[in-house]
């Protein structure tokens, strides 16, 4: 184990800043959303030294978390002169078509505006799997926060197939309450996301008594719901979940190597997923240690981007562990699963 022509949002917020948030009930699941912010060519090298932070809301007025832009994805030193940083928001409020998002500037909007510009800001609205291109609102805007709205000719489409709804209708169609709809190659695919600290088998019996199995990961926005999900039932914010894969007999006993790697050391067991893109796995990984005796695989839901204990981990990523008392620091300890099963309706064209 080792950028765009600008349109109006439909209801404008009452004020700046503030957050309306959505309404949890029991079945409500948390959204997330990826950021894409390109920073001007006649920015300064430096980006900016004041926090930057953004809030997003929909065409209802409802609104995320204030969040602080203070890690991207692709750049260590993030609003670097014509870079584009990537930023992502998990864990937030379920909104509906999103209609505008602000910028807001700890400090005074001017000092920071003059060495820093961006250029793009789009984000990917995982639970409806929309692409969002927004453009500045000068008229709303002021001294300490941006407001930007969403442009529509510029909206792209998604290769997202996401659906979200807590019933058994409407576009989570097929998929009962609790349950999340996803449109994979191979059909309509209900995910499920369970807490509780069971060895993988057990975790199987589980799923099945609900008329699952344990879920593979079709793709990284599979992964990005089912952590987010995690982190909701964790009381811990952080801990793994067994997955759907088992190593293959050829690579039943070898370790990392040219012939058994991270494409081919595992396999599905859905029925479903196919393809290799939700092997996400973790650095050095799968690595067969303990004796090669690390048969199935987790996955890990944190708060932070990564733990450590003897080694680093990253969030979002897999790991190969022992099927029974898989062990792991309290970090990464398994505290959850995820099922699948195949959904009853067909997805509409």
């Amino acid at each position: 184990m080792s950028e765009n022509t600008t349109s109006s949002a439909s209801k404008a917020p009452t004020e700046m800043g503030s957050s309306i948030r959505s309404k949890y009930d029991e079945d409500d699941t948390p959204a997330s959303f990826t950021i894409l912010i390109r920073t001007s060519s006649s920015s300064t090298t430096d980006g900016p030294s004041e926090k930057i932070s953004i809030l997003i809301r929909d065409d209802e007025g409802r609104a995320t978390d204030k969040q602080a832009l203070r890690y991207s994805h692709s750049h260590p030193t993030p609003f670097q002169k014509g870079h584009t940083d990537l930023f992502v928001m998990t864990n937030q409020p379920s909104l509906g078509p999103l209609a505008c998002c602000e910028i807001h500037y700890d400090g005074q909007k001017e000092p920071l505006g003059a060495p820093w510009k961006y250029h793009t800001i789009i984000i990917f609205h995982h639970e409806n799997g929309r692409v969002y291109n927004f453009q500045t609102d000068e008229k709303q805007s002021t001294d300490t926060v941006s407001m930007l709205l969403y442009s529509h000719s510029h909206s792209h489409g998604s290769h997202s197939h996401e659906h979200g709804g807590g019933g058994g209708g409407g576009a989570n169609r097929g998929c009962g309450r609790g349950w999340r709809r996803f449109n994979r190659p191979s059909g309509g695919w209900c995910i499920k996301v369970a807490q509780g600290q069971f060895s993988q088998a057990q975790a199987e019996s589980k799923c099945q008594e609900e008329g699952g199995t344990l879920s593979g990961l079709q793709d990284t926005n599979e992964i990005s719901y089912i952590t987010s999900t995690a982190l909701r039932l964790f009381p811990e914010r952080t801990g793994s979940l067994w997955v759907g894969a088992r190593r293959t007999p050829a690579c039943s006993s070898a370790p990392i190597s040219a012939s058994c790697n991270a494409m081919n050391s595992f396999t599905w067991t859905d029925g479903s997923t196919s393809g290799t893109a939700g092997f996400q796995w973790n650095r050095k990984q799968p690595d067969n240690s303990h004796g090669q005796t690390q048969q199935c695989v987790v996955l890990l839901a944190t708060g932070t981007q990564v733990v450590r204990d003897a080694w680093t981990w990253n969030t979002n990523q897999l790991d190969d562990v022992r099927c029974v008392n898989p062990g792991g620091s309290q970090q990464r300890i398994v505290r959850g699963y995820v099922c699948g099963k195949r959904a009853t309706e067909r997805r509409r064209k």
